[in-house]
């Protein structure tokens, strides 16, 4: 399947626990997708830059970096941003 719907480059990639995707671009966004459907499930917004890393915390929180100098940690169930 071809994942498709960021309107920048792609720029960093991470599973989640429950098996979906999430992708960080330079369109300042993460998105979470079913990697079975290719479906876009959520898309995250909070940076104000590019999104460069991505990792999941043993929690299951996400965690972004970007090149707006910040870190956030996500609730990668509900989309919401906690810090």
């Amino acid at each position: 399947a071809t994942l498709q719907g960021h309107t920048n480059m792609v720029w960093a990639l991470t599973v989640l626990p429950d098996g979906r995707l999430a992708s960080g671009s330079w369109d300042n966004t993460i998105k979470l997708w079913d990697p079975t459907s290719g479906r876009c499930l959520a898309t995250l917004i909070g940076h104000t830059k590019s999104v460069i890393a991505l990792t999941v915390l043993l929690d299951g929180r996400l965690v972004s970096g970007s090149w707006d100098n910040t870190i956030k940690l996500w609730d990668p169930t509900s989309g919401r941003c906690l810090a």
